[in-house]
């Protein structure tokens, strides 16, 4: 395995380590429960995206956006749950949900992401109508901008564990 892979792969590890450095944090653990099921969907496609040669930098794109929707769209999605199962939990989360500064970077960081493959996408695109004779991004750019992105998305993650009993600590389910 070389590191490209490590760093790849490291993120779902690190994601289950977050879980349970945070469970008993009801808004910490909504976070890591939702980012993690959009992980697991896109480690389980990669055998089937790596195949499609020219169009993975599309798929790069379009699981980006689906990486945002926890960040943007996890308290909607708590209230409707509410809404629909009556649970408590799901009232807790949406009640004392807040965008924390880690989340403002993960969302950053998805952000140069969206970036570097849709410029990729669109060289490989020119390259491929013989429009420019050369893919400089995606040989010489985008594979170190992506495993930085990766290492940078791991060490927000910790932190985001880290900081959490701060941020958390004085919420009305804490005893």
């Amino acid at each position: 395995m070389d590191i490209y892979t490590f760093v790849t792969y490291m993120q779902l590890p690190i994601m289950l380590f977050a879980l349970i450095k945070t469970w008993r944090y009801e808004c910490a653990r909504w976070f890591l429960i939702t980012f993690a099921s959009v992980e697991l969907i896109d480690e389980l496609m990669v055998p089937i995206v790596l195949t499609w040669h020219t169009h993975f930098y599309i798929w790069c794109v379009a699981i980006s956006f689906v990486f945002l929707l926890p960040i943007i769209y996890r308290k909607p999605l708590a209230g409707w749950l509410y809404d629909r199962t009556g649970v408590e939990y799901f009232n807790r989360v949406y009640e004392n949900h807040y965008f924390s500064l880690q989340e403002g970077a993960i969302f950053c960081i998805f952000s140069v992401s969206i970036l570097i493959n849709t410029v990729t996408y669109i060289e490989i695109l020119l390259y491929k109508q013989y429009i420019i004779d050369n893919l400089y991004i995606k040989l010489f750019v985008r594979d170190f901008v992506s495993t930085f992105l990766h290492i940078l998305m791991s060490l927000t993650l910790l932190t985001y564990a880290a900081k959490t009993p701060i941020r958390e600590g004085n919420l009305s389910y804490e005893k």
